[in-house]
Order: structure tokens, then sequence, then C-alpha cells
């Protein structure tokens, strides 16, 4: 097959083949088209502001025609799907300048190497999804993203409909191509109709396609054989008015697929990391209220321990069949679900695992120890050696090489560089690798292994509330940086009677500031300097703040030379502000009051998060 150029696949006349291909029929074509699919709603996804920052930049240099392409990467399950769609569903309704496209193969590739994907299926999947994505975004007529028909006479009746006569054209030569078997042109025509289309109407665009790597494995039912089609997408990709933004699961498939080969130097990678602490407790909370479960920041700040912040974990924790009675409430509730998920045949996580590890057998026990070397990186907590697994293992260092090859190729450890390799930092997985060679390779039952693991479970959970209190702190910082110029009731929110107050905007807040003063460390929880300058003190504890703790802030500010005259200074541009989780008592908000310091509870700082548009943390 031979590519075309972007005018000629699109607007030439289409020449069919029928000697020997099978004709089509009308009822054979509704199987082959598959909708876009549900699009995430916005209270279903957490955060990713970076994430989506990148993704608008990447937009406007569409529009200057000067957009290069990239690869998301990331494991399973850290949210790459759901960053796509939320970019799309934001693309569609919020701009028109550039036009959006999106398609999924992640259902498509769910069991890798079998007859998932043909040919013909991929061509009518990519060009119906783009051309009625196209249609829908021009039209105008749309609030939302809607979803595509399924039923080919449903599809003719949109194009018929959206007022683009040579859309509706493109529609029906599509059909008629596939009828007649003319399976080159239709591939041609699927693969450049988004940058041709955008190219020929002075239009900019944005191509997003989640799974890549999966178009490695198409069927192609003419020869019997599969193919890797990735290759054709060099053109696409060069398309700098209208970038292709792909994603994988399969590190280093994808990896290998984009960054080497003839898509080399085409796709610049961007990882996608799991979520931090408060967008952990964020989402965790998001997911609580959907499932009207019980959970409390003690619960959610060991769910982020234990998971690492991946956000498919966190999910779990919230659909598993060991949840009861929907409480997570404490730390202890929270490790019978965990020890359910990874123990358990009926848990998403185990099975999860399972399912990679049943796929990817080949590379991980081909040398017959591929277990053990896991082992020594899921049990390490620092950059292993090649020679030092060796050592251990009492193996050749070339064996052991070519072990770490393979469970690389299998995405499950990360070479750093030459004949060294990360620790697996995943703790989900670590825990999993640590079961099964407890189990398999040293003979514990499981029951013992259970015993062990829940004594170390029991040693862990103070740490709980030590990442909680660090998971508070950040998602102030998270709120300080969100202020851009809004107005809120300062009684209301600080206990100030001012009337409305403007949030400043930040362009720095630094945890943990500490200053040293006459031999004395003085240690304020936040400094956020801007606008103006606000030093902030932060409680998160589970009973009010009394008078002592107050004078005791006091006294700090006492020893700055610039906040010793704090009253007269709130005018200029300094601000003093006291958060307690659990508000305070009378004493010590009057002392406050009296002081005018600012200070607010829960109600107050969720207040502000209403009105920086960003997520609330329960009330305790």
């Amino acid at each position: 097959m031979a590519a075309k150029s972007a005018q000629a696949g699109l607007f030439v006349l289409l020449c069919y083949r029928s000697d020997h291909k099978k004709k089509m029929t009308m009822e054979n074509l509704d199987k082959i088209f598959v909708p876009a699919g549900k699009f995430a709603g916005v209270e279903e996804f957490t955060n990713r502001k970076q994430e989506l920052e990148f993704l608008w930049s990447l937009a406007d240099q569409a529009t200057q025609r000067s957009a290069p392409s990239y690869a998301i990467i990331a494991r399973k399950g850290m949210g790459k799907t759901a960053l796509m769609r939320e970019f799309y569903r934001q693309l569609f309704m919020q701009q028109k300048k550039v036009v959006p496209f999106f398609v999924s193969f992640a259902e498509d590739g769910e069991t890798f190497g079998a007859v998932q994907l043909t040919l013909e299926r991929f061509i009518s999947k990519l060009f119906v999804t783009f051309a009625f994505q196209y249609g829908a975004f021009k039209s105008g007529k749309y609030s939302s993203p809607p979803e595509l028909p399924k039923l080919p006479a449903e599809q003719k009746q949109f194009f018929a409909s959206c007022g683009d006569a040579f859309l509706e054209e493109q529609f029906l030569g599509h059909l008629e191509a596939l009828a007649a078997g003319a399976i080159e042109n239709a591939f041609d025509h699927a693969i450049e109709f988004a940058s041709t289309i955008t190219s020929r109407r002075g239009e900019a665009g944005m191509v997003m396609i989640d799974e890549f790597q999966v178009l490695t494995e198409i069927y192609d039912q003419r020869y019997e054989k599969f193919r890797n089609i990735t290759e054709w997408f060099q053109q696409p990709a060069e398309a700098r008015w209208c970038p292709m933004v792909i994603s994988g699961s399969a590190v280093s498939l994808v990896v290998k697929t984009v960054m080497g080969g003839l898509l080399a130097r085409r796709f610049g990678p961007y990882y996608l990391d799991p979520f931090s602490q408060q967008h952990s407790l964020e989402y965790a909370f998001k997911l609580s209220r959907q499932k009207q479960s019980r959970l409390s920041e003690e619960a959610a700040a060991e769910i982020h321990r234990l998971t690492g912040g991946n956000p498919y974990y966190i999910w779990c924790f919230f659909h598993s069949l060991g949840l009861k009675n929907m409480d997570l409430s404490t730390p202890e509730k929270v490790h019978e679900v965990y020890t359910f998920e990874t123990t358990a045949l009926g848990g998403k996580i185990r099975q999860f695992w399972d399912t990679h590890f049943n796929q990817v057998a080949d590379k991980v026990n081909g040398e017959k120890i591929g277990l053990q070397v896991l082992y020594q990186l899921a049990v390490s907590k620092k950059e292993v050696r090649v020679e030092a697994i060796a050592a251990r293992l009492e193996a050749e260092p070339e064996r052991v090489r070519r072990v770490l090859k393979n469970l690389e190729n299998a995405d499950l450890v990360t070479r750093k560089s030459g004949a060294i390799y990360f620790h697996i930092t995943d703790p989900i997985l670590a825990a999993y690798i640590e079961r099964e060679y407890q189990t398999e390779i040293a003979g514990k039952s499981l029951e013992f292994f259970l015993k062990a693991h829940h004594k170390n479970l029991r040693k862990q959970i103070g740490s709980a509330a030590r990442v909680l209190g660090e998971a508070a702190e950040l998602y102030m910082r998270h709120l300080l940086m969100s202020f851009a110029g809004q107005e809120v009731d300062a009684a209301t929110v600080f206990h100030l009677e001012t009337g409305c107050l403007r949030l400043p905007k930040f362009n720095k807040v630094e945890h943990r500031t500490g200053l040293i003063i006459e031999g004395e460390i003085i240690e304020f929880d936040l400094l956020a300097e801007g606008e103006e300058t606000w030093l902030i003190e932060v409680k998160y504890r589970r009973t009010p703040v009394k008078l002592n703790e107050v004078e005791k802030f006091v006294r700090k500010l006492s020893k700055l030379k610039d906040w010793r005259a704090f009253r007269a200074e709130l005018e200029a541009g300094k601000r003093l502000w006291f958060f307690s989780r659990h508000g305070f008592d009378d004493e010590a908000a009057a002392r406050l009051r009296e002081l005018k310091i600012m200070h607010s509870d829960i109600s107050g700082f969720n207040a502000l998060c209403r009105a920086a548009r960003i997520g609330e943390v329960p009330l305790p």
C-alpha cells in the first residue's frame, strides 16, 4: 500500500476495485460503526490542570500552524483516556478556532493479539468518527459533544442535516468505497481526513487517538494476517495545523513505535504522572459522593499512600466487591478493602495484574528467574544494577540482563541507564509481586503471607496522619494559587467585617517557611507572595484551636520585623490568615477578631474553593 498525498487521499475521485473483495451489504455495516462513547462528566474529572494547559498550548500553536505532535505515555489506569476525553470536551464546548477529533481504541485492544480490530473496522471507526465530529463541531448545533449514531441510516441522516454538502459527499463516498472493496483508497481517506479537510478550508485541528499501540496489530482479512499500520501516520503527524496527540498504556511498545522506527522524531514524549496527594484526596471524595460511601480524611490519605496516586487503583476501592456497607471511614476499613482487592480472586486490582501477567507470561518466565528478578526490584528502595541482582540470585549477569530486557518490554520495569534499573515505585505492583514471590517461589501459604501483610499494615497506620497533614498544606497551596481576583464576602469566609474582599493573584506559595531570628527558628506553614503577601497558619486537627495557639502565632509574628505592627499593615498588602479545620473556641475567635487576623474553618475554606472553582473538602 503506497502512502498518498494529503490532497489525493481525500479529494480525487475514488477508484473502486471489486474483483477480489466480497461486496459488503448495508446490514453488515452497522456492525463496524462504533459510537465514540460516553464522555466523562466534569464532576468525574479531577485536576490535571498542568496537562490540560499543555494541551491547550498545542491547540494555540495549531492556529499558528506550528504545533508538534505528542505521545502521552503512562501505564494503565493513570487517566490518559479521561484526560483526552476531557480535553476533547473542552475544545468542543469552549472555543471555535480548533476542530477537535477524538477516537479511542481501548475497547478494541482488550485482548492483545486476538482479532479485536480488523482493517475494515478500523477504517470505518476512524473515518466516520472524525467526519461526524467535524460536522457536529462546524454545524454549531450542539452545546456538548454528541454521541455518534450507530446505524448507517442514522449517520446518513446526520450528514444530510449538518449543512455541509461536501462532507455528506465524503461520507457517502466512504460507504461506497467499503461496499465496493476499495480498501486501500478508503484507508488513506480515513487516515488523512482530519489533516486534509482542515488544510483545504484554512482551519486548525487536533487529532487525538487513544491507545495507539492497538494499531500495531490490525487484522487484514484479505491476506489473513496482522499488520502494523502505525507507520502510515507519518504524514498526518507532521501536519502542524492539525497535530496528533496519541496515548498508549503499553509503555515500551508505544515508545518503540513513536520514538523509533519510521515515526521517529515525529512525536515528542509527554509522561503522565500519578495524582499528587491533594488530588488523590479530591478524587477519593468525588468517588465517595458518587457512591454515597463514608470516607474520612484519614482514610482518604491512607488510600493515597497505598495506591501511590494511581487513579484506577483509587477507583477500585469505591467499586470493590470487598467494600462492606459502603464504609471507608477508617484506615482499618481501607486495609480490609485493600487486602481483598490485592489478594482475592474477585479483586479488581488483582484481576488487573493477573491479566497483564498472563499476557506477558513468556516474557516473565522465559528464563525461569523472571519473578525472582522482579522481586529484587520490588523490595529495593533505590535503583539496582544488573550485576547486583545477578549476585543475589547467583545467576549469570547476561542471563539477568536478558530477563530485565524482557520485563522492560512487558512494561513491568524501567531502565534508568546502561545496566541500572529503577526500583518498582508502584506500591500495588510491588505488593502483587511480593505475594506472587512468597507463595510461588518461597513456598509460603497465602494465610502466612496475609498474616505478615496485616501486621505490616497495622504498623503503617500512623503514617496516614502524617500524609494527611502534608496533603492539607498541599491543598491549601493549590487553593491559594487558584486565587485570581475573585471577590468573596469577608465576614462569611474570614470573619472580618470589611464587606467584599478581592482574592489577590499569587505567583509563589512556599511551604514551611523557616526563618532564624536571634538564634531561634521561626516557622510558618505557608508564605504566599504576589499582588499581596500573606502568612498562613494551617491546623488540620480534630479539635478547635484554643487561645494559647493563637497567642503562640502572635508571638511568632512579633519577631518578624515587617510584621510586628501587623494590625496597622492589613491595608498595605500584608495579610494574616489562620485556618483551622475544626474552627476556634470562643476565646481564640475573640482574640483573632480583636487583632483583625483573618480566620476560617472548613466552611470558609470551602467557600473559597467554590469561588476558585476547585474541589471542596468534606465537612468534618
